[in-house]
Protein backbone atom coordinates (compact mmCIF):
# COMPACT_ATOMS: atom_id res chain seq x y z
CA UNK A 1 0.00 0.00 0.00
CA UNK A 2 1.14 3.47 -0.86
CA UNK A 3 0.38 6.58 1.34
CA UNK A 4 1.20 9.88 -0.22
CA UNK A 5 1.58 12.82 2.49
CA UNK A 6 2.33 16.08 3.24
CA UNK A 7 4.93 17.04 6.07
CA UNK A 8 2.72 19.91 7.13
CA UNK A 9 -0.54 17.75 6.92
CA UNK A 10 -2.09 16.60 10.11
CA UNK A 11 -4.24 14.58 8.41
CA UNK A 12 -1.73 12.51 7.24
CA UNK A 13 0.31 12.48 10.17
CA UNK A 14 -2.90 11.26 12.02
CA UNK A 15 -2.51 7.88 9.95
CA UNK A 16 1.54 7.88 9.79
CA UNK A 17 0.80 8.24 13.42
CA UNK A 18 -1.33 5.08 13.60
CA UNK A 19 1.04 3.11 11.03
CA UNK A 20 3.83 3.34 13.69
CA UNK A 21 1.17 2.66 16.80
CA UNK A 22 -0.16 -0.48 14.44
CA UNK A 23 3.74 -1.60 13.61
CA UNK A 24 2.34 -1.43 9.93
CA UNK A 25 5.64 0.51 8.47
CA UNK A 26 6.82 -2.24 6.87
CA UNK A 27 3.32 -2.86 5.02
CA UNK A 28 3.31 1.21 3.54
CA UNK A 29 5.11 2.88 1.56
CA UNK A 30 5.16 6.64 2.20
CA UNK A 31 5.96 9.01 -0.55
CA UNK A 32 6.36 12.66 0.41
CA UNK A 33 5.04 15.09 -1.56
CA UNK A 34 4.12 18.93 -2.15
CA UNK A 35 0.24 19.57 -2.05
CA UNK A 36 0.33 22.57 -4.06
CA UNK A 37 2.34 21.33 -6.91
CA UNK A 38 2.31 17.64 -6.91
CA UNK A 39 -1.10 16.30 -8.27
CA UNK A 40 -0.32 12.92 -6.60
CA UNK A 41 -2.67 14.26 -3.50
CA UNK A 42 -6.12 14.55 -4.34
CA UNK A 43 -6.86 15.01 -1.10
CA UNK A 44 -4.80 18.19 -1.38
CA UNK A 45 -7.58 18.97 -3.98
CA UNK A 46 -10.17 18.21 -1.30
CA UNK A 47 -8.16 20.50 1.35
CA UNK A 48 -8.26 23.44 -1.47
CA UNK A 49 -11.63 23.07 -2.38
CA UNK A 50 -13.51 22.71 1.38
CA UNK A 51 -10.98 26.08 2.19
CA UNK A 52 -11.79 27.63 -0.72
CA UNK A 53 -15.41 27.56 -0.25
CA UNK A 54 -15.13 28.21 3.49
CA UNK A 55 -13.04 31.22 2.85
CA UNK A 56 -15.56 32.51 -0.07
CA UNK A 57 -18.12 32.83 2.73
CA UNK A 58 -16.55 35.11 5.05
CA UNK A 59 -17.27 38.60 4.82
CA UNK A 60 -15.09 40.27 2.12
CA UNK A 61 -12.72 41.97 4.91
CA UNK A 62 -11.95 38.63 6.58
CA UNK A 63 -11.02 36.90 3.55
CA UNK A 64 -7.28 36.79 1.93
CA UNK A 65 -6.42 36.97 -1.76
CA UNK A 66 -3.43 35.73 -1.26
CA UNK A 67 -4.81 32.21 0.23
CA UNK A 68 -7.87 32.42 -2.12
CA UNK A 69 -5.66 32.38 -5.31
CA UNK A 70 -3.87 29.96 -3.85
CA UNK A 71 -6.16 27.38 -2.95
CA UNK A 72 -7.85 28.04 -6.71
CA UNK A 73 -4.86 27.71 -8.39
CA UNK A 74 -4.21 23.93 -6.57
CA UNK A 75 -7.82 23.08 -7.88
CA UNK A 76 -7.03 24.22 -11.29
CA UNK A 77 -3.87 21.97 -10.97
CA UNK A 78 -5.61 19.17 -9.88
CA UNK A 79 -7.84 19.51 -12.76
CA UNK A 80 -5.20 19.88 -15.24
CA UNK A 81 -3.20 16.91 -13.83
CA UNK A 82 -6.59 14.54 -13.63
CA UNK A 83 -6.76 15.43 -17.78
CA UNK A 84 -3.32 14.82 -18.52
CA UNK A 85 -3.98 11.15 -16.87
CA UNK A 86 -7.18 10.45 -17.71
CA UNK A 87 -5.94 7.23 -19.33
CA UNK A 88 -4.95 6.40 -15.64
CA UNK A 89 -8.54 6.74 -13.83
CA UNK A 90 -10.00 2.71 -14.34
CA UNK A 91 -13.81 2.73 -13.67
CA UNK A 92 -14.24 -1.36 -13.75
CA UNK A 93 -12.77 -2.16 -9.88
CA UNK A 94 -11.81 1.84 -9.09
CA UNK A 95 -9.62 2.29 -5.86
CA UNK A 96 -9.84 4.45 -2.93
CA UNK A 97 -7.32 6.69 -4.96
CA UNK A 98 -10.42 6.70 -8.55
CA UNK A 99 -12.98 6.95 -5.69
CA UNK A 100 -11.14 9.86 -4.13
CA UNK A 101 -10.98 11.59 -7.34
CA UNK A 102 -14.23 10.97 -7.93
CA UNK A 103 -15.55 12.45 -4.89
CA UNK A 104 -13.48 15.38 -5.20
CA UNK A 105 -14.74 16.20 -8.83
CA UNK A 106 -18.43 16.04 -7.83
CA UNK A 107 -17.70 18.31 -4.51
CA UNK A 108 -16.32 21.03 -7.55
CA UNK A 109 -19.45 20.80 -9.46
CA UNK A 110 -21.42 20.69 -6.11
CA UNK A 111 -19.73 23.51 -4.82
CA UNK A 112 -19.46 26.11 -8.27
CA UNK A 113 -22.25 25.13 -10.29
CA UNK A 114 -21.68 27.96 -12.62
CA UNK A 115 -18.74 25.88 -14.00
CA UNK A 116 -16.14 28.31 -13.04
CA UNK A 117 -13.87 25.20 -12.75
CA UNK A 118 -13.63 23.74 -16.08
CA UNK A 119 -13.20 20.45 -16.79
CA UNK A 120 -13.10 18.48 -20.16
CA UNK A 121 -15.53 16.56 -21.63
CA UNK A 122 -13.51 14.07 -21.61
CA UNK A 123 -13.43 13.74 -18.02
CA UNK A 124 -17.01 14.64 -17.49
CA UNK A 125 -18.06 11.37 -19.51
CA UNK A 126 -15.31 10.04 -17.40
CA UNK A 127 -17.55 11.36 -14.07
CA UNK A 128 -20.62 9.92 -15.64
CA UNK A 129 -19.19 6.37 -15.25
CA UNK A 130 -18.66 7.39 -11.75
CA UNK A 131 -21.53 9.36 -9.99
CA UNK A 132 -24.00 6.71 -10.52
CA UNK A 133 -22.13 3.90 -8.52
CA UNK A 134 -24.22 2.61 -5.91
CA UNK A 135 -21.84 4.21 -2.86
CA UNK A 136 -21.48 7.24 -4.94
CA UNK A 137 -25.21 7.75 -4.91
CA UNK A 138 -25.48 6.62 -1.53
CA UNK A 139 -23.04 9.54 -0.12
CA UNK A 140 -24.14 12.20 -3.03
CA UNK A 141 -23.27 15.65 -1.29
CA UNK A 142 -26.20 17.73 -0.39
CA UNK A 143 -27.43 20.65 1.81
CA UNK A 144 -28.90 20.27 5.27
CA UNK A 145 -32.31 21.36 5.43
CA UNK A 146 -32.97 24.58 7.16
Amino acid sequence: MQLYYSPTSPFSRKVRINVRELGLEGDISEIMINPWTDAALRDGMMSSTGRLYADSKRPETERSDFVMDRQRAAVHASIDALEAGISSLATDRPDIGILSVAAALEYVDFRWPDGCFAVSDDLRHWMAGMVNRPAMLATRYHLLPV
